[in-house]
């Protein structure tokens, strides 16, 4: 991830492993990893995450090595979060939020001018 950001000349806030999570939706889920890139201005400074608040990350990434991640779909389109990244062995599976569905894509939206 760090040759693609710095090839692409984007500011990228990386969040990690944060918890996302909502009380009013009562859901919530911790990402391998997880980015701002569009929105990293409005997150730039910030310390905590309060998504009643704060935008989702727009960008999380899933490696699955004993479970499956895909149930965690559900949860990452109820906060909205607009790319997920999921790493199944040996599949990399990129989806992209659209009419409030994850559709499957070939490539990343975010990094499509870049690879």
């Amino acid at each position: 991830m760090d040759t693609l950001v710095e090839e692409s000349n984007l500011n990228v806030k990386s969040t990690g492993s944060l918890t996302c999570k909502r009380e009013d939706l009562a859901r919530g889920v911790e990402p391998d990893s997880s980015f701002y890139i569009q929105n990293e201005p409005i997150m730039r400074n910030k310390t905590s995450l309060d998504l009643t608040q704060d935008p989702p990350p727009d960008l999380v990434i899933e490696v699955d090595y004993a479970s499956s991640s895909i149930d965690k779909l559900p949860i990452y389109l109820a906060l909205g979060v607009p790319e997920v990244w999921r790493y199944d062995e040996p599949v990399m599976q990129i989806y992209s939020l659209s009419e409030d569905k994850y559709i499957p894509c070939n490539a990343s939206p975010t990094f499509a001018n870049y690879l």
